[in-house]
């Protein structure tokens, strides 16, 4: 799901104005008596579901927004290697030079029957899922170690 721009912004409004809603009725509640209490505690139990839902829509956002923030992270530090690519993969530490391979390369798999590599490059493109993204940002590794034999087929999912 895309939330626009604006629910960072509007979602704390919305939820701050039905919290005082929700206190206001509860004052109200305390003070009636008669069958206007009854009116006055369902109207409670709608802010109340209201404001949960609210609520756990803006953690939804804020979860999405984060890992949009680690991929433009991420991609930043993949862009600015590739630039000067020659010069900086020799002086890469091995977990660099990991890190790097697994941003770009998704899948390896190799036929040794054949003698055929076949290679699968992420695609960066920016409607992917944030699911995906959190993972090219660093929340799922593959399970490989860099020091794996290349023989092995070797699949990562980004």
């Amino acid at each position: 799901m895309v939330y626009p721009p604006e629910c960072r912004a509007t979602l704390p409004k919305a939820i701050a104005a039905l919290t005082a809603e929700g206190q206001a009725l509860v004052r109200k509640v305390q003070e009636t008596t008669g069958p206007a209490t009854h009116l006055l505690g369902r109207r409670l139990q709608e802010v109340g579901a209201e404001l949960a839902r609210r609520e756990q829509r803006l953690a939804e956002v804020e979860r999405r927004l984060t890992a949009l923030d680690d991929r433009v992270a991420e991609a930043e530090w993949v862009a600015s290697v590739l630039r000067d690519f020659d010069a900086l993969w020799d002086i890469m530490t091995p977990a660099n030079r990991y890190r790097l391979v697994h941003a770009v390369v998704t899948r390896v798999v190799v036929n040794e029957a054949t003698e055929k590599i076949e290679i699968t490059l992420a695609e960066f493109d920016e409607d992917q899922d944030a699911s995906e993204s959190a993972s090219v940002a660093g929340a799922e590794r593959p399970t490989s170690h860099p020091s794996a034999p290349m023989t092995e087929a070797t699949e990562a999912r980004p």
